[in-house]
């Protein structure tokens, strides 16, 4: 019965040029009587009317959507009679969620709520950022995070024409989002770094059971020179022979000429990791005499080789196991390591 008084009370209104809210209104009406009668002559009238009414009924419907302000009034009003013919306010409701758009029903058939009526629809650009959206309507981010259900995860991967729905009133201050995000980008960040760790353990171990080592069938068999010079110029001496130490370290830049101290013969050249020396070279000068030119980052001789001394043989650098440019240069007679300068 109900539902048939809404869309008569349209036509009505339609067909009659009615303006609802100034000529009268069922929030004006006090008296119970009076409010029966006025339903009872809308029945009457818009009987009378009846064709002309269903007839226009599909583009009426939206009479209330005219006046959203005063929806929920004419709701409450209304309430307050439907027990004489049986039904209650949420049985209107529903007749005018499925029939019109009355202010709760919208365009799209979402649900409008008084509160939604005011949300506003933003379609992100590019370049936008949750922050600066928020920042335009004068509110917190955790307002449009939750309205929009946006996590951690796409907070900071919105996209041009993607829509969201920015609330009526600022609902939330809650800097929680920000707290998850920056302990989800230190979780990514000690991710990479495990990562990259792992993989130059991965290298240097790599590079430590990789040795190349050519040696030439015999030693020097050439006559020795008497006495040893510098193999390099150097900037200071790092570290002398010690425990644990057998080479005197010349601290120099990468590329720095080196040349044979003793004159002898190339018996072996290390090449990678090299045991530590990395690329090296060990020269025999006979009589139990040999020296050895580490951490190299060229090679100007070959094994097999017999060099002159002061002949160029290799270039300084900072390969195997070394903290810096520098050469080491080992000296050993018989074996045992000892100070050629001495």
């Amino acid at each position: 019965m109900l539902k048939k008084i809404i869309r008569l009370i349209n036509g009505f209104v339609k067909n009659f040029k009615v303006d609802f809210k100034t000529n009268f209104s069922l929030n004006e009406i006090k008296s119970p009587h009076l409010s029966i009668t006025l339903l009872a002559t809308l029945i009457l009238v818009a009987n009378f009317y009846s064709s002309n009414v269903e007839a226009n009924f599909e583009s009426d419907i939206n009479l209330l959507e005219l006046y959203p302000d005063q929806t929920s009034k004419t709701i409450e009003s209304v309430a307050s009679y439907t027990a004489l013919i049986d039904e209650n306010v949420d049985e209107l409701a529903s007749e005018i969620a499925l029939n019109g758009s009355y202010g709760y029903l919208g365009k799209d058939s979402s649900v409008i709520t008084e509160a939604s009526k005011l949300e506003t629809e933003y379609v992100v650009q590019k370049g936008d950022t949750i922050s600066g959206i928020a920042n335009k309507f004068n509110m917190h981010v955790a307002s449009i995070a939750d309205r929009n259900s946006i996590g951690v995860d796409s907070i900071e991967n919105l996209h041009p024409g993607q829509k969201l729905i920015i609330p009526s009133t600022d609902t939330s201050s809650s800097q929680d989002w920000l707290a998850q995000l920056n302990a989800k980008k230190e979780k990514e960040r000690q991710l990479v770094a495990k990562k990259a760790a792992e993989q130059k353990a991965k290298l240097a171990a790599s590079k430590r059971t990789t040795i190349t080592r050519e040696r030439a069938g015999s030693g020097y068999d050439g006559e020795g020179s008497s006495g040893w010079i510098n193999p390099t110029s150097y900037k200071y001496i790092s570290r002398g022979i010690q425990k644990g130490h057998l080479g005197i370290d010349m601290v120099t830049n990468v590329g720095t000429p080196v040349y044979a101290a003793k004159a002898g013969k190339v018996i072996e050249i290390t090449r990678n990791w090299g045991s530590g020396y990395g690329n090296s070279v060990l020269i025999d000068h006979g009589g139990g005499q040999t020296s050895r030119y580490a951490h190299l980052s060229a090679f100007e001789v070959g094994t097999g080789d017999d060099v002159n001394q002061g002949q160029l043989i290799a270039k300084s650098g900072n390969t195997g196991w070394s903290t810096g440019p520098h050469l080491h240069f080992e000296v050993r007679i018989n074996g045992r390591a000892v100070n050629p300068f001495k």
